[in-house]
């Protein structure tokens, strides 16, 4: 896959859905790696999140692929921390007690 530029696009990562895909896109661009999507047609007109017709692939040239693999693997390790206001970061504890939380109202 090229795009414009003549660049060779090559995949990286694979996601259950469009939006998924966009996410992780998203993520990819917003470190500096252009990124593109594509996927099954008819998984896309249908909605489908899973099987081959849900999966949508994400393109990066290929010279920085090794970059941006080494992202998505930080990122799915939990390398990546999201701050609150106030710059207190949400950790996977604080992820348990609000779950936790959230079954004592019912």
């Amino acid at each position: 896959m090229t795009e414009n530029s003549g660049s060779e696009y090559v995949p990286v990562y694979t996601a259950n859905g469009t939006l998924a895909a966009e996410m992780i896109r998203g993520f990819l661009e917003s470190q500096g790696i252009p990124a593109m999507i594509r996927g099954e047609s008819a998984g896309s007109a249908y909605g489908f999140t899973m099987g081959p017709m849900g999966e949508v692939e994400i393109y990066v040239p290929q010279s920085r692929a090794e970059e941006a693999e080494g992202l998505l693997n930080d990122m799915e390790e939990g390398k990546f921390d999201v701050p609150l206001e106030g710059g207190e970061i949400i950790d996977d504890e604080m992820m348990d007690e609000e779950g936790e939380d959230d079954e004592g109202d019912e």
